[in-house]
């Protein structure tokens, strides 16, 4: 798996510590560093095909993060992640975005992912969607 960016996100209790990676193996994108909030442009794509992103999450902090939910939303986007069961320090999960674009032209979506560390708000990982479709 090529890595292509990382983002960590850190949540502090006390001396608990947890952290968040996100690992984008896919494409070439512009995910920011230190920051929960990501971009991804799947640039133009013929209407009609599936075109696939994916992300690891880890966690490489030191307390347990409680998967809190997942929603998507925006017309000719989907998801799917193993992410159901939380992590301990070590684990990781995934999550894949995918852009099937029915009508051509401009399309755009968000993501978002939320987990609970030692703290009693959820850390929240927004992933912004753009992409067009063209004729095939």
């Amino acid at each position: 798996m090529k890595l292509i960016s990382i983002l960590s996100v850190l949540f502090f209790a006390g001396l608990l510590q947890a952290e968040i990676r996100i690992e984008n193996a896919t494409a070439q994108n512009n995910l920011q560093i230190q920051s929960s909030r990501h971009y991804y442009n799947f640039g133009r794509v013929q209407s009609g095909t599936i075109h696939t992103t994916s992300y690891t999450i880890r966690n490489t902090g030191t307390t347990y993060l409680q998967y809190s939910s997942a929603n998507i939303w925006g017309i000719d986007f989907s998801s799917n992640h193993n992410c159901f069961s939380g992590m301990y320090p070590g684990q990781s999960c995934e999550f894949q975005i995918r852009y099937w674009p029915y009508n051509v032209g401009m399309h755009s979506g968000q993501f978002d992912i939320r987990f609970y560390g030692p703290t009693p708000t959820p850390e929240t990982i927004h992933v912004d969607l753009w992409g067009e479709a063209v004729y095939r």
